[in-house]
């Protein structure tokens, strides 16, 4: 057991975007509508740009663990990705 929050629960949602944009902006539409404060994913470079520069525009971060696309940073500044390739 840990106690890094205590007090407080985190709450999870598995989504298969498929690597396809337009459902992993629907999807992360749909996740900010449920108030999240935050979204792990798109694992893929070509599946972030709108999720997140939506996410970036609601001031929402978006972790993409795979993504190494390191020019979306700079169109959607709340893009945190996990795997950079140097």
């Amino acid at each position: 057991m840990t106690h890094i929050l205590p007090n407080d629960t985190l709450e999870y949602e598995i989504m298969n975007t498929e690597g396809q944009e337009n459902k992993a902006f629907d999807g992360a539409v749909a996740l900010l509508e449920k108030g999240v404060v935050g979204i792990v994913g798109t694992g893929y470079s070509s599946a972030l740009r709108f999720p997140g520069v939506y996410c970036s525009s609601k001031k929402k971060p978006i972790v993409s663990p795979g993504s190494t696309a390191l020019s979306l940073h700079t169109r959607a500044p709340l893009i945190c990705m996990a795997a950079l390739s140097l």
